[in-house]
């Protein structure tokens, strides 16, 4: 009832509420204006990540429409490919509300295409309720460029690092690496990681005064180098040829050098070897042509030292005299078979033989070659067996095996021991000769006291190429080609060295059973004789003179010339006073064979013996097949000349 007939009022002033209410209205309609405009798509989610409110943006990005969404959940649209659905949700969790949430990750739209999104989520009361608002930018394009470049610098990179030859891109100030392949890697022997900021003489490639001062220089004149060819070293120490090209580029405004090298070791090393083998051409032909006119100068010593010694009694010292004369011819003709051995390619000849006498005879040869403060020792077993062997093979592994002791020596002198004696392998000594069968071998051993090697050196010394010498004084080839020749002759070849305590080297050959020693003898026999009629041919008068004594001392007449076209005409002259023609193989105008055929033709049943001092192309079997009777090879002593012309004339 009212008071006093009076009404209460109460005011309560809500200015500011209205205001408030007003102003959430408009930033709603501003907020829904803004979300319904925009081309990122904005949505809000529940505590429990249901969707509450999605733009239309987010519906056609995503396909579903705005009813779907609110009946789903966040983690529904998230790609399976994606991080677990449970931890990237955790990371929003425990980002909020202390501050926003970003990440990029991948939606599914309802259609199944996928979509990259850069995300972010921020924490808001949303009418006094917890709740998160997101925006997600589509970045699907610029994800799959991004991709699209990733897969063409791994594409690149494939390329890059499988290159057959070594790739570098370095600062042309600097000379910093900025990257190298695989190859160039492998190539300089460091890893690739140790090679990016350094400099080519930090790492020991080449040094800067090379690059700064040539290098750089020219590529700036040109604009490029090509086929270089630098001697590069690996990290190792080994030495590497290379051919390089080089060249300036941009890469985003940065100029650089990008440089490719490739190993040409392999092609030197067949340069070299060509060279070797043409040098050794010429050596071959030299020795050939000192060959032919050394055996000419030993015919007319050894004919007349032979003729001399008929003439004086057997128990003087003359008779002594003469024949170590003859003895010294044995030995020189001996030297040059080996000369044209060595420098010859011919097939080797295997047969049963003595390794004592060559080792002589080598011994005798290296004394000539090796400086006087060098002392050579032999210590040979006289008894020891026979191999089967080629002797120029065992000549070559002597001298070389000498020869790499000479060097080992040369600077403070030393001595050089050859020694052989048999050797007996048991069965139980296979873990110390594993490569050898049990039997008796001949034990070859060259041994010095020079400077020695230690075990990097041990390990590499049969390698092909690998020397330890300066320029021009090996190529490496010696020891590879020893051991080629043993392992070839069933046997075993070992080196034992210690810095300054020498080297010793033990080669064991398969033994035989023992043969009858071949060498020269100085007995004279009784030689045939004869009186027939005898044209001799050769153009060093020297050598006629001395054969003429000798088959006239034997009862023959003798007509001699030292032209052969005069003495083919004399021939055709006299066809039926001449009963055998002796003749020299190499001769001016017309050879020996040349001669040789023309009388056939005119008179074939003429028996016709041909000399030779060397002749590399022309054999006795082709003087058989044109119907030479007798092929001698100088120098000959009597008792073969006479022989020789006793069977030709009989046939």
């Amino acid at each position: 009832m009212p008071l006093n007939n009076k009404v209460a009022v109460s005011v309560r002033d809500i200015t500011d509420r209205k205001t408030a209410e007003a102003t959430l209205v408009d930033s709603e309609a501003m907020f829904r204006a803004l979300a319904e405009t925009s081309a990122s798509m904005i949505f809000i989610l529940s505590a429990d990540r249901k969707f509450l409110y999605t733009n239309p943006s987010f519906q056609k990005i995503s396909g579903y429409s705005e009813t779907e969404l609110l009946n789903m959940q966040y983690e529904e649209i998230i790609h399976s490919e994606q991080k677990s659905k449970s931890a990237h949700i955790e990371e929003i969790l425990q980002c909020l509300p202390k501050s926003p949430y970003r990440d990029i990750i991948k939606f599914v739209a309802k259609e199944g295409s996928e979509k990259w999104m850069d995300i972010s989520v921020t924490y808001i009361n949303l009418d006094s309720t917890p709740a998160l608002l997101g925006s997600a930018l589509d970045i699907t394009e610029r994800k799959l460029a991004e991709e699209e470049i990733k897969e063409s610098e791994v594409r690149f990179r494939t390329v890059f690092d499988f290159f057959p030859y070594a790739i570098s891109l370095t600062e042309i100030e600097s000379g910093r690496f900025i990257s190298a392949n695989n190859q160039f890697s492998k190539m300089v022997k460091i890893r690739n990681d140790e090679i990016i900021g350094k400099t080519s003489a930090e790492l020991g490639i080449y040094p800067d005064d090379f690059r700064n001062q040539y290098l750089v220089t020219k590529i700036k004149e040109v604009g490029f180098v090509n086929n270089l060819e630098i001697d590069f070293r690996a990290n190792d120490g080994s030495v590497f040829n290379g051919s390089l090209f080089s060249k300036i580029i941009r890469i985003k405004n940065v100029e650089m050098i990008i440089s490719v090298i490739k190993d040409i070791t392999d092609l030197k090393t067949l340069q070299r070897q060509l060279q070797q083998t043409q040098k050794m051409e010429a050596i071959g032909t030299l020795a050939g042509g000192i060959a032919h006119d050394f055996n000419n100068i030993l015919v007319p010593i050894m004919a007349y030292a032979e003729m001399t010694m008929e003439c004086v009694d057997k128990s003087s010292k003359q008779y002594d005299y003469l024949n170590n004369i003859l003895n010294a011819s044995y030995r020189a003709k001996d030297l040059v078979q080996q000369i044209l051995s060595f420098s010859r390619h011919n097939e080797m000849v295997f047969e049963p033989m003595f390794i004592q006498p060559i080792i002589k005879e080598t011994v005798r040869f290296l004394r000539a070659s090796i400086p006087s403060t060098i002392e050579i020792k032999a210590n040979l077993d006289k008894k020891c067996g026979a191999i089967i062997g080629n002797p120029s093979q065992i000549h070559q592994i002597i001298m070389n095996l000498s020869t790499n002791a000479k060097h080992a020596m040369e600077q403070k002198g030393g001595s050089l021991e050859i020694s052989l004696a048999e050797a007996e392998i048991w069965p139980n000594d296979f873990n110390e000769f594993t490569d050898l069968y049990p039997g008796r071998y001949a034990r070859l051993t060259v041994s010095d006291t020079g400077h020695g090697m230690d075990n990097y050196l041990l390990d590499k010394i049969f390698e092909p190429y690998f020397t330890t010498k300066k320029d021009g004084k090996g190529t490496g080839m010696g020891l590879s080609v020893v051991h080629g020749i043993v392992k070839t002759y069933g046997g075993s070849i070992s080196v034992s060295s210690l810095p300054g305590k020498g080297t010793k080297f033990d080669i064991y050959l398969p033994l035989v059973h023992k043969v009858a020693e071949k060498g020269a003898s100085t007995v004279i026999h009784k030689k045939p004789a004869g009186i027939e009629h005898i044209l001799l041919v050769d153009d060093e008068s020297v050598v006629v003179e001395a054969e003429r004594e000798i088959l006239e001392g034997l009862g023959y007449r003798v007509s001699t010339m030292t032209n052969s076209m005069d003495a083919y005409a004399f021939f055709v002259d006299n066809p039926d006073k001449i009963d055998l023609v002796i003749t020299d193989m190499t001769m001016p105008k017309m050879t020996g064979a040349e001669l040789a055929m023309k009388i056939l033709d005119k008179k074939p049943d003429t028996p016709i013996i041909l000399c030779t001092g060397y002749s590399e192309n022309f054999t006795e079997s082709n003087a058989a097949a044109i119907g030479i009777k007798k092929y001698i090879v100088k120098p000959f002593v009597m008792q073969n000349l006479a022989c020789s012309v006793r069977e030709a004339l009989d046939g």
